[in-house]
């Protein structure tokens, strides 16, 4: 899925529960709990909640 799209179409319909990253990479550095990988997720969902807040208001 096109992540943006998925993001800009929550926003539009005014979405205001959770959303959890799923599928997380395992980056260098990594073990267990892949808290790397947990931080580049969530930064990536918020820099999409910005550009759709920006774009969609």
């Amino acid at each position: 899925m096109d992540m943006y799209q998925v993001m800009k179409a929550l926003r539009q319909v005014r979405f205001s529960g959770a959303a959890e990253p799923d599928h997380v990479p395992k980056l260098a550095g990594d073990t267990g709990l892949l808290l790397a990988g947990t931080a580049y997720c969530i930064a990536y969902m918020r820099a999409l909640l910005r550009r759709a807040n920006e774009e969609v208001g």
